[in-house]
């Protein structure tokens, strides 16, 4: 049979459309998703004390705040009050922490307020680092590394390296001196808050407001009394009258603290 042409076109032409129509009709598939990228959980890169940024701290007696160099291409500020005579090998240090978060004059205004009236009669080179909460691992381990440093570096005698502070540097002190004792060999916190009732490792000299609002000194005196029971070496004078920001009256006692670190510690 002969198939008309027309025709044959007319019905390739239905079927073309038809097959239109469906194609409208059926969704497009998404395109497949590209694997997720692999997330590397990398630690920060702690910035610490180096070799060099140690050495250049200038032993000539005076005070002064000046930066030092860190690793990681940063630094930090710092205080430091160095006695009129140093004799290699023979002169203690004291490393002395500011409270608060750590501003630029955090540490010179602790410096001037407290440590450096109170321990004149220590003839110590006095450090004063800026940093934040002294416990957190990076403020730990600048402390650390910088004293590891200094026993190397500076002409300090090694056995009489001590840790003090006030509120955020009393707590520090005390966290130095329940988990550091190879790198201090005693501890004076004030106005701190001690946390844990676990014994110290090193000899600690507790100062604290007698009226501190923040750190309870009705708890303070239980876990020490409780400590001492234990046999541990502790003490604790209470400043009369003295509020949490009382830390520049506490002079006399900071001072009684260095009779203590001379008679008792060191045994001089």
């Amino acid at each position: 049979m002969k198939v008309n042409p027309s025709f044959l076109l007319g019905f390739f032409l239905i079927v073309a459309l038809w097959s239109c129509e469906g194609a409208e009709d059926t969704p497009l598939s998404p395109p497949s998703p590209s694997p997720p990228e692999e997330i590397v959980d990398t630690p920060p890169m702690l910035s610490l004390p180096t070799e060099s940024g140690v050495q250049a701290v200038s032993m000539e007696p005076g005070f002064r705040t000046e930066s030092m160099s860190l690793s990681g291409n940063t630094s930090m500020i710092y205080s430091i009050s160095v006695p009129e005579e140093v004799e290699e090998g023979a002169v203690p240090l004291v490393l002395a922490l500011h409270g608060g978060n750590g501003d630029a004059g955090s540490a010179e205004g602790f410096m001037e307020c407290l440590p450096i009236p109170a321990l004149k009669g220590l003839d110590a080179i006095i450090f004063a680092p800026t940093g934040g909460e002294w416990w957190q691992e990076l403020h730990t381990m600048r402390v650390v590394e910088l004293v590891r440093l200094a026993k190397m570096f500076w002409p300090i005698d090694t056995n009489k390296v001590v840790v003090t502070g006030y509120s955020n540097g009393g707590t520090g002190s005390v966290y130095f001196a329940k988990n550091f004792p190879e790198t201090f060999s005693a501890a004076i916190p004030m106005g701190g808050n001690y946390m844990e009732p676990t014994c110290p490792l090193i000899p600690t000299y507790l100062i604290h407001g007698e009226e501190d609002e923040f750190y309870s000194p009705v708890l303070l005196q239980q876990t020490v009394s409780g400590l001492q029971a234990s046999d541990c070496d502790i003490q604790l004078e209470f400043v009369p009258g003295a509020t949490h920001g009382a830390a520049c009256t506490m002079i006399t006692q900071l001072a009684g603290a260095s009779f203590w670190l001379q008679n008792e510690v060191w045994k001089e």
